[in-house]
């Protein structure tokens, strides 16, 4: 794989370049059939989904949600599912990966 230049730009510091690469490290891992992920909707604001193909590029996968309508979202608008997140937890600090999809389906339950 082809990794960024760890050698600053001008105006640019080096921890951007570690966590931008950080980051589209942890989105591509989200690009493999099988994995869960969160992803903005209208209806419900965050819904769980399922990848069920790759995109064509790196930046794209093709999901389905519980109904089974298939669509094509960018990747870098998803965020990872977390096992913790199908729990019932009483204290919210105690589920990994906090953020808004999991907390609404938690206020749902």
């Amino acid at each position: 794989a082809r990794r960024k230049s760890l050698v600053p730009i001008e105006g640019t510091s080096l921890h951007e370049i570690v966590m931008e690469t950080v980051v589209d490290d942890q989105v591509k891992s989200l690009a493999h059939v099988g994995v869960k992920m969160w992803v903005p909707t209208e209806e419900e604001v965050w819904s769980l989904v399922t990848c069920v193909e790759a995109g064509a590029d790196s930046q794209h996968v093709v999901v389905a949600g519980e109904d089974g309508e298939q669509v094509e979202i960018e990747l870098a608008v998803t965020h990872p599912w977390d096992a913790s997140h199908a729990l019932y937890h009483d204290n919210i600090g105690e589920m990994a990966d906090l953020h808004e999809g999991p907390l609404l389906h938690l206020l749902k339950q």
